[in-house]
Protein backbone atom coordinates (compact mmCIF):
# COMPACT_ATOMS: atom_id res chain seq x y z
CA UNK A 1 0.00 0.00 0.00
CA UNK A 2 0.87 3.37 -0.36
CA UNK A 3 0.66 6.44 1.36
CA UNK A 4 1.19 10.33 0.48
CA UNK A 5 1.57 13.47 2.24
CA UNK A 6 2.88 16.80 0.43
CA UNK A 7 5.67 18.65 2.08
CA UNK A 8 7.47 21.73 1.02
CA UNK A 9 9.86 20.14 -1.82
CA UNK A 10 6.80 17.92 -2.99
CA UNK A 11 5.39 14.48 -2.22
CA UNK A 12 6.36 12.24 0.18
CA UNK A 13 5.21 8.53 -0.48
CA UNK A 14 5.70 5.68 1.90
CA UNK A 15 5.70 1.90 0.83
CA UNK A 16 3.38 -0.42 3.56
CA UNK A 17 3.83 -4.23 4.09
CA UNK A 18 2.46 -5.94 0.61
CA UNK A 19 -1.08 -7.87 1.51
CA UNK A 20 -0.91 -11.74 2.19
CA UNK A 21 -1.01 -13.60 -1.06
CA UNK A 22 -0.19 -10.13 -3.25
CA UNK A 23 -0.28 -10.81 -7.11
CA UNK A 24 -0.14 -7.70 -8.50
CA UNK A 25 -0.75 -3.91 -8.27
CA UNK A 26 -4.67 -4.59 -9.36
CA UNK A 27 -4.85 -5.68 -5.63
CA UNK A 28 -3.46 -1.84 -4.03
CA UNK A 29 -5.75 0.33 -3.37
CA UNK A 30 -4.19 2.94 -1.74
CA UNK A 31 -1.84 4.13 -5.11
CA UNK A 32 -1.44 7.83 -5.69
CA UNK A 33 -3.01 8.31 -8.68
CA UNK A 34 -4.49 11.00 -11.05
CA UNK A 35 -7.07 10.86 -14.28
CA UNK A 36 -5.05 11.04 -17.72
CA UNK A 37 -4.66 14.63 -18.29
CA UNK A 38 -6.43 14.59 -21.51
CA UNK A 39 -6.56 12.94 -25.24
CA UNK A 40 -3.05 14.16 -25.41
CA UNK A 41 -0.15 15.20 -22.72
CA UNK A 42 3.36 14.31 -20.99
CA UNK A 43 4.13 15.35 -17.75
CA UNK A 44 7.36 14.86 -15.85
CA UNK A 45 7.72 13.73 -12.23
CA UNK A 46 10.78 14.24 -10.27
CA UNK A 47 11.19 11.28 -7.58
CA UNK A 48 13.30 11.35 -4.62
CA UNK A 49 13.60 7.08 -4.35
CA UNK A 50 14.56 5.81 -0.34
CA UNK A 51 14.97 2.04 0.58
CA UNK A 52 16.19 0.77 4.01
CA UNK A 53 16.42 -3.13 2.78
CA UNK A 54 16.36 -4.72 -0.55
CA UNK A 55 12.87 -5.34 -2.36
CA UNK A 56 11.35 -1.73 -1.99
CA UNK A 57 10.29 0.07 -4.77
CA UNK A 58 9.07 2.79 -6.34
CA UNK A 59 8.26 4.34 -9.45
CA UNK A 60 5.40 5.17 -12.11
CA UNK A 61 2.20 3.48 -12.97
CA UNK A 62 -0.29 3.66 -15.73
CA UNK A 63 -2.96 2.08 -13.99
CA UNK A 64 -6.68 0.95 -15.39
CA UNK A 65 -7.40 -2.76 -16.11
CA UNK A 66 -4.43 -3.07 -17.49
CA UNK A 67 -1.23 -1.31 -16.22
CA UNK A 68 2.50 -0.68 -16.66
CA UNK A 69 4.86 0.48 -14.26
CA UNK A 70 7.95 2.14 -14.42
CA UNK A 71 10.06 1.20 -11.20
CA UNK A 72 13.54 1.40 -9.40
CA UNK A 73 13.61 -1.67 -6.79
CA UNK A 74 16.71 -1.76 -4.46
CA UNK A 75 19.03 -4.67 -4.09
CA UNK A 76 22.71 -5.33 -4.72
CA UNK A 77 23.68 -2.24 -3.33
CA UNK A 78 22.01 -0.32 -6.44
CA UNK A 79 18.72 0.77 -7.44
CA UNK A 80 17.59 -1.57 -10.76
CA UNK A 81 15.48 0.19 -13.26
CA UNK A 82 12.63 -2.31 -14.33
CA UNK A 83 9.31 -2.25 -16.57
CA UNK A 84 6.57 -4.46 -15.80
CA UNK A 85 2.92 -4.88 -17.56
CA UNK A 86 -0.02 -6.46 -16.92
CA UNK A 87 -2.57 -7.52 -18.96
CA UNK A 88 -6.32 -8.05 -17.55
CA UNK A 89 -5.40 -7.37 -14.13
CA UNK A 90 -9.00 -6.98 -13.09
CA UNK A 91 -9.32 -10.58 -14.11
CA UNK A 92 -6.49 -11.61 -12.02
CA UNK A 93 -3.59 -12.34 -14.62
CA UNK A 94 -0.28 -12.19 -13.64
CA UNK A 95 2.28 -9.62 -14.32
CA UNK A 96 4.82 -10.18 -17.30
CA UNK A 97 8.26 -10.43 -15.95
CA UNK A 98 10.28 -7.85 -15.35
CA UNK A 99 12.22 -6.20 -18.10
CA UNK A 100 15.29 -4.48 -16.92
CA UNK A 101 16.06 -1.21 -17.96
CA UNK A 102 19.29 0.06 -16.27
CA UNK A 103 21.53 0.32 -13.00
CA UNK A 104 21.44 3.44 -11.19
CA UNK A 105 23.92 3.67 -8.44
CA UNK A 106 22.23 4.14 -4.30
CA UNK A 107 23.59 6.81 -2.55
CA UNK A 108 23.76 5.32 1.52
CA UNK A 109 23.41 7.50 4.07
CA UNK A 110 22.12 7.11 7.74
CA UNK A 111 19.09 8.73 9.18
CA UNK A 112 19.01 7.02 12.64
CA UNK A 113 18.46 3.41 13.61
CA UNK A 114 19.60 2.09 9.97
CA UNK A 115 21.12 3.10 6.45
CA UNK A 116 19.49 4.29 4.15
CA UNK A 117 19.88 4.03 0.32
CA UNK A 118 18.24 6.90 -2.42
CA UNK A 119 18.36 7.97 -5.84
CA UNK A 120 17.09 10.81 -8.01
CA UNK A 121 15.33 10.06 -11.10
CA UNK A 122 12.43 11.47 -13.56
CA UNK A 123 9.97 10.03 -15.21
CA UNK A 124 7.83 11.13 -18.24
CA UNK A 125 4.75 9.79 -18.82
CA UNK A 126 3.67 10.86 -22.09
CA UNK A 127 0.06 9.79 -23.68
CA UNK A 128 -0.80 9.74 -26.93
CA UNK A 129 -4.35 9.66 -28.86
CA UNK A 130 -5.86 6.42 -28.20
CA UNK A 131 -4.75 6.52 -24.83
CA UNK A 132 -1.14 5.41 -26.03
CA UNK A 133 1.36 5.84 -23.59
CA UNK A 134 5.31 5.54 -24.09
CA UNK A 135 8.10 6.49 -21.17
CA UNK A 136 11.15 8.13 -20.62
CA UNK A 137 13.74 8.28 -17.90
CA UNK A 138 16.84 10.33 -16.51
CA UNK A 139 19.12 10.40 -13.54
CA UNK A 140 19.93 14.21 -13.95
CA UNK A 141 16.89 15.74 -15.26
CA UNK A 142 18.07 17.04 -18.25
CA UNK A 143 19.14 14.41 -20.63
CA UNK A 144 16.10 11.75 -21.32
CA UNK A 145 16.25 8.04 -22.16
CA UNK A 146 12.78 7.18 -24.25
CA UNK A 147 11.49 3.06 -23.55
CA UNK A 148 10.63 1.54 -26.64
CA UNK A 149 7.69 -0.39 -25.18
CA UNK A 150 4.16 1.99 -25.93
CA UNK A 151 1.18 0.78 -23.77
CA UNK A 152 -2.67 0.66 -24.57
CA UNK A 153 -3.90 2.33 -21.42
CA UNK A 154 -7.38 0.84 -20.61
CA UNK A 155 -10.26 2.53 -18.28
CA UNK A 156 -10.38 1.08 -14.84
CA UNK A 157 -13.08 -0.09 -12.84
CA UNK A 158 -15.00 2.97 -11.78
CA UNK A 159 -13.61 5.46 -13.96
CA UNK A 160 -11.11 6.13 -17.01
CA UNK A 161 -7.36 5.31 -16.93
CA UNK A 162 -5.17 6.94 -13.99
CA UNK A 163 -1.37 7.67 -13.94
CA UNK A 164 1.02 8.28 -10.55
CA UNK A 165 2.88 7.38 -8.32
CA UNK A 166 3.81 4.29 -5.87
CA UNK A 167 5.71 2.77 -3.52
CA UNK A 168 6.14 -1.19 -2.49
CA UNK A 169 7.76 -2.89 0.84
CA UNK A 170 8.44 -6.52 0.85
CA UNK A 171 8.52 -6.76 4.79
Amino acid sequence: DTFGFPTPSGMRVYGFNLPKGYTNCWELPNLFLKKLEGETFADTLHLTITATAEGHESGVIVMGRDYCRLSAIYKDGNFHLRQIICKSADKGKIESPATDIAVIPARKYNAGARDNYECRISFIVKCDKGAVCSFAYSTDGKKYTSLPTRFQAREGKWIGAKYGVFSLSPE
